[in-house]
């Protein structure tokens, strides 16, 4: 992936071809970003970069969404309130697509597709200029 889809605070994971001494191989792990530098990402809490090239988005689907503090009842489309602009974010799930639609009392938007969770992070972040919290023990 290229730098400019990432922010610091983003979380990503690596191809399983990198390797490093500090232990930046697990594929599983999920890490978050620290630093943008012009050829390699930091990971906090670790002191070798990593190549854009070897870096992959975690995809988003209904576990990840959870985490990331959307909620669901079972009966409506998963959704994430947005109280700063007395809006509200709707997800469908469609395969290996999450398509937003950004609902408020005056019209919807839909969105384009989101496939991982640091384009919801970075959509969040857009809209409300705050991080959205990643709530799990990875």
């Amino acid at each position: 992936m290229e730098a400019k889809y990432f922010r610091i605070g983003n979380l990503v994971t690596i191809e399983t071809t990198a390797l490093h001494s500090d232990g930046l191989s697990d594929k599983n792990k999920v890490f978050e970003i620290s630093e943008l530098k012009t050829d390699v990402v930091q990971f906090k809490g670790f002191h070798a970069g990593e190549y854009y090239k070897d870096i992959k988005g975690v995809y988003l689907n209904a576990s990840e969404l959870k985490n990331l503090g959307v909620r669901h009842n079972g009966l409506t489309p998963y959704w994430l309130p947005l109280p700063k602009m007395k809006a509200e974010l709707h997800f469908e799930i469609y395969g290996s697509e999450i398509v937003a639609t950004l609902k408020s009392q005056f019209s919807d938007l839909i969105l384009e597709p989101l496939r991982y969770v640091h384009d919801l992070q970075n959509l969040f972040f857009a809209l409300m200029n705050e991080e959205l919290e990643y709530k799990t023990d990875r």
